[in-house]
C-alpha cells in the first residue's frame, strides 16, 4: 500500500474508564486528528491528476461503480470492490413467537448494504504519528481579535487539503 508522506497526528487526553480494569480510574488516551477534509471533487481531481482522464470522468466513474455495486447488492448479490472489501447486503429483523405468522413488511426492518473492508487496506500500519498540542478555548469569551489562518479553514495552506492548485497525490490519510 505504500507509505503516507505526512505523519498522522493525535491527542491525548484523560478519560474516565467505565469498565475493564480500569474501571473508575483516571487514563489517558491518544485519539486521532484530522488535519481537514478532502471534498469529493478534490478526490477526483487528485486521482485524474495520475490519469488521462479529467476530474468529472473520474467523479463519473466513481458514483457509476457505487450505483452499480448498490444496485447488484439491493438485487441479494454480494460484490467484490476491490481494495476497499467486498459489498453484501445485510437486515435485521425481529423476533417472532413460533407458530405465529412471520412478515417481511413489519418483522424485517434496516436493509442494508455492508461493507466487509479488506484488513491490509484499512490497517494503517505504515504511517508515522505526530503528537499535536491539546488547544484550550477560553469559555464564554469570544476571540474577537484572533486572525483565522491563511484561507480561512485550518485545512487549507497544508498540500491536498482543498489546495486546488497543491500538488501531491495524497489524500490526508
Amino acid at each position: 500500500m505504500g507509505t503516507t508522506k505526512q505523519a498522522l497526528g493525535y491527542m491525548l487526553r484523560d478519560v474516565e474508564m467505565k469498565i475493564g480494569k480500569f474501571a473508575g480510574k483516571t487514563v489517558t488516551v491518544a485519539t486521532a486528528r484530522a488535519r481537514g477534509h478532502v471534498s469529493f471533487m478534490r478526490f477526483c481531481d487528485m486521482v485524474a491528476g495520475h490519469t488521462t482522464f479529467n476530474y468529472m470522468e473520474v467523479a463519473a466513474i466513481l458514483n457509476l461503480a457505487a450505483d452499480t455495486a448498490r444496485s447488484l447488492v439491493a438485487g441479494g448479490e454480494s460484490v467484490n470492490f476491490g481494495r476497499l472489501g467486498s459489498l453484501s447486503p445485510t437486515l435485521h429483523s425481529k423476533a417472532v413467537a413460533k407458530g405465529e405468522e412471520f412478515s417481511a413488511m413489519t418483522h424485517i426492518k434496516g436493509v442494508r448494504v455492508r461493507l466487509r473492508p479488506n484488513r491490509q487496506f484499512f490497517r494503517l500500519d505504515d504511517v508515522a504519528l505526530e503528537r499535536i498540542a491539546l488547544e484550550k478555548k477560553a469559555k464564554g469569551k469570544k476571540d474577537k481579535g484572533a486572525q483565522p489562518k491563511e484561507g480561512g479553514h485550518p485545512a487549507e495552506g497544508t498540500p491536498g487539503a482543498g489546495d486546488p492548485g497543491a500538488s501531491g497525490g495524497h489524500v490526508g490519510i
